[in-house]
C-alpha cells in the first residue's frame, strides 16, 4: 500500500496489518527492515512493545480523520530493563505506522496523511 504524507509532500510503501494475527506478530522477528500499517476497525489507545524486534523504530499514531497525533522511538527489548516499554499514544487513535528509525521519511505531529 502506498502512503502519502500530505504535509511533507512524499510517498512511502508498507505492507498492512489488518487481521488480529498480523496485527500481533506486526514486523517482529523479521531482519528485513520495512514499513506496516497496522489497520484497526476503532480508536482506541493502541499498545505496541518490540518483542522479537531486531531494529528500532518510529511508531506513528494516527486518528481517523488520518492526521499524526504523536511519533514515538522504540527500542527493541534487550536484557536491559529499560528496553521494556509498552508504547501507547496519549489519545485515542485508529491507525498506527511503523517504520524504521533510520528511515529517510520523517513525519512530526500534525502531518496529515493519505492511502
Amino acid at each position: 500500500m502506498k502512503i502519502k504524507n500530505i504535509t511533507k509532500k512524499f510517498s512511502l510503501e508498507c505492507e498492512t496489518a489488518e487481521t488480529p494475527w498480523k496485527q500481533a506478530v506486526g514486523l517482529s522477528f523479521s531482519a528485513k527492515r520495512r514499513n506496516m500499517l497496522f489497520l484497526f476497525p476503532f480508536e482506541r489507545s493502541w499498545e505496541f512493545w518490540m518483542l522479537g524486534m531486531r531494529y528500532p523504530l518510529r511508531i506513528i499514531f494516527i486518528d481517523g480523520d488520518k492526521r499524526i497525533i504523536e511519533v514515538r522511538e522504540a527500542e527493541p527489548l534487550s536484557l536491559n530493563p529499560k528496553t521494556w516499554k509498552v508504547y501507547a499514544p496519549k489519545r485515542k487513535c485508529k491507525y498506527v505506522l511503523e517504520v524504521p528509525k533510520k528511515s529517510k521519511f520523517k513525519f512530526s505531529k500534525g502531518d496529515r496523511l493519505e492511502w
